[in-house]
């Protein structure tokens, strides 16, 4: 659904509400005639390459960045991820070609992109995007700070398993090929190494390969 709030050339000041299709290029025709009757000065996209498919494999947004392009009103493009590392799996791998293409496409018909560290910038210049289209907008923390009254921290870490000098080590989200979390082991051996025990909380769910060790070694909290 594409909902319209305020003031708008051919909506006037009331709530609108369109249905265009979930995905694919009857998507791209719908939105485009949204954006054309409300004349829309400035278009935003945030990308991510599951956004309109949990396959990985889609079209929507390059094709609806090229149509804005062609159109000359180019979208400014928030990339929430770029692509998936290709897996040595045949669908991974090119599943992960695919979205680095993709990624390249949208990148170069955008007007504006916006990425969040800096090893995307590089990495968006490496599959063509212009160097004096991209902007740099870190991403701060969205986890809120919480104040513990005394003695609470301590409760806390106990009762998710921690010991008093472990490193708690967390993981938001939830599994999925892109995620390498096969080098949260080594980071534990690492640690272990230094002489550091620590504690792997999972916010969500995650596989991470390993013995029966490992696997003791993470916490799901759900």
């Amino acid at each position: 659904h594409v909902v319209w709030v305020g003031e708008g050339a051919g909506v006037g000041g009331a709530e609108r509400t369109w249905t265009v299709p979930a995905r694919g290029v009857a998507t791209v025709r719908g939105l485009l005639s949204v954006l054309t009757e409300i004349r829309a000065e400035r278009v935003v996209v945030q990308y991510s390459p599951y956004l309109w498919t949990r396959s990985g494999f889609d079209l929507t947004a390059a094709v609806l960045a090229l149509a804005l392009r062609w159109r000359g009103s180019a979208a400014d493009v928030v990339f929430h991820e770029l692509w998936v590392p290709p897996m040595k799996r045949p669908v991974g791998f090119v599943r992960g070609l695919f979205q680095r293409a993709m990624a390249g496409v949208i990148a170069r018909a955008a007007r504006r992109v916006v990425v969040t560290s800096r090893e995307r910038l590089g990495e968006l210049s490496r599959v063509g995007a212009r160097t004096d289209a991209l902007a740099l907008v870190p991403m701060t923390s969205l986890v809120p700070v919480v104040p513990l009254a005394a003695g609470e921290r301590e409760r806390e870490r106990a009762e998710l398993g921690l010991d008093a000098g472990d490193v708690a080590l967390v993981l938001f989200g939830f599994d999925h090929d892109s995620r390498p979390t096969a080098g949260l082991a080594r980071v534990r051996q690492a640690l272990f190494e230094a002489g550091l025990a620590s504690r792997l909380l999972v916010v969500g769910t995650a596989r991470v390969p390993g013995d029966a060790d490992v696997r003791a070694w993470i916490h799901e909290l759900g």
